[in-house]
């Protein structure tokens, strides 16, 4: 994402922890495998900070891509039924303004899927699991040009202990 697309990302609302679980619990019903990854996965790991969008690592296969825009064209006011899976390929991140801000990439920043897939970490909250970047991915993922992600890195780095949620299983 460049500087203007977080300039307009400024005047969004809030994106909470409420956004997130009924938006897992839509993906996890329609199969999608997914990894929550920026601000929301911040929060998910014990830093608090404020976020206006969500943000959706989705990786690189088709099948799972397309999975993931039939779900989301049954999101919200259905945006995502403009897009198709070549959109989300060839875009460093397809983003949806609609009941919120999302972001979805196939690649995210310094990121295997295969390898972060393997790594993630599974939160439940109010019956949903939803997986999200370990913390040593969450910081490499962290690794750009912007403030806030240094600022992000920087707190991530300071944590002590093992991630929070449960490693997954498969």
């Amino acid at each position: 994402m460049d500087e203007s697309a977080d300039r307009e990302c400024e005047l969004a609302p809030e994106v909470g922890v409420p956004d997130l679980v009924a938006l897992c619990r839509l993906l996890n019903k329609s199969g999608v495998n997914y990894l929550v990854y920026g601000g929301l996965a911040c929060l998910l790991h014990g830093h608090e900070r404020m976020t206006r969008d969500a943000d959706l690592f989705v990786g690189p296969d088709r099948d799972n891509i397309a999975r993931t825009l039939a779900a989301l064209g049954r999101w919200g006011h259905g945006y995502a039924t403009e897009l198709t899976v070549e959109d989300v390929i060839e875009n460093v991140v397809v983003r949806i303004s609609d009941t919120f801000v999302l972001d979805i990439a196939a690649e995210v920043w310094k990121l295997d899927w295969h390898g972060a897939w393997i790594r993630r970490r599974i939160a439940t909250v109010e019956g949903v699991e939803i997986p999200f970047l370990a913390r040593a991915d969450l910081i490499k993922s962290k690794e750009t040009y912007r403030e806030k992600d240094r600022w992000d890195a920087e707190v991530l780095q300071a944590m002590k202990g093992p991630d929070p949620g449960r490693a997954a299983t498969a």
